[in-house]
């Protein structure tokens, strides 16, 4: 699973500027609209009072609108948070910050290509930017673009060689372009970094499986004991057991990924082949 961005990033920022010297008793929805702790509902209508109360600098309304996106985003109600978002850009186009919130609204939309216009501002505005970088490289790789989405992720571990996030993001990567030494290196830094990080043990594994299978199967159930819950490693390990001629293991393990909400059709066949 790709590690993506949060929308309420600007939250904790906006929070500050909010309780700068009258910004609060200038105008009291202003403390509200950037609670991060807000329902997205109550986000979004603390928000739009916050800007009809006025007495807000350019880059305050700008924030506000931007938070109001937030909130109406978190709702899917994705179309209204672009509009929200504009009405940011137009009250101050030098806020970094709505870019990238409106690129995520713009991919929820479908419209991938404003997405990346927005992307390319935030970077423009702030060059460098951790949460612009991710997103993008984010949105990329779930469009099959991994060799963009690699140099995104790159550019982060640049400037943080311990961001874990973009280096699972980068392993993914390769292992899209078929460079399995180099995802296999990626992951295993991840787990050395955070040990108790089931999701780096699977990728792994997946990059392991075809080339030794029996590390793979040590990855899977190093990653199933530490979120058993999760379907994806009894999934990942069943396949691999079936592959193996392990029949028995490979059907206890579809049927628990089924018991764990697993509704693939190619699931139930697979029991149903298996005996079950």
């Amino acid at each position: 699973m790709i590690r993506d961005i949060a929308f309420r990033l600007v939250l904790a920022g906006a929070a500050a500027l909010a309780a700068a010297p009258g910004g609060a008793r200038a105008n009291p929805w202003l403390e509200r609209c950037f609670d991060p702790e807000a329902a997205p509902a109550a986000l979004a209508e603390n928000c739009r009072r916050a800007v009809e109360a006025g007495g807000l600098s350019a880059r305050r309304q700008a924030m506000a609108w931007t938070n109001m996106g937030v909130g109406l985003a978190e709702l899917g109600r994705h179309g209204d948070a672009i509009a929200a978002f504009d009405a940011a850009e137009r009250a101050d186009p030098g806020y970094a910050g709505l870019y990238v919130k409106r690129a995520i609204s713009n991919e929820a939309r479908g419209r991938v290509r404003d997405a990346l216009a927005d992307f390319a501002r935030a970077l423009e505005l702030a060059p460098g930017d951790r949460t612009a970088l991710m997103g993008r490289g984010a949105m990329l790789l779930r469009r099959g673009v991994a060799d963009r989405a690699l140099e995104d992720f790159r550019a982060v571990l640049a400037r943080d060689p311990a961001d874990a996030d973009a280096r699972f993001n980068a392993g993914l990567a390769l292992a899209a372009l078929g460079k399995a030494d180099e995802a296999e290196a990626a992951f295993s830094r991840v787990i050395a970094d955070a040990p108790g990080d089931a999701d780096a043990w699977l990728e792994r594994g997946r990059v392991r499986a075809l080339r030794d299978p029996r590390a793979a199967l040590a990855d899977f159930d190093r990653a199933i004991a530490l979120a058993p819950e999760r379907p994806a490693g009894w999934l990942a390990r069943a396949a691999l057991r079936e592959r193996l001629g392990d029949d028995e293991g490979a059907l206890a393990d579809w049927r628990r990924a089924f018991e764990l909400g697993a509704q693939d059709p190619a699931l139930l066949e697979r029991i149903r082949r298996l005996g079950g």
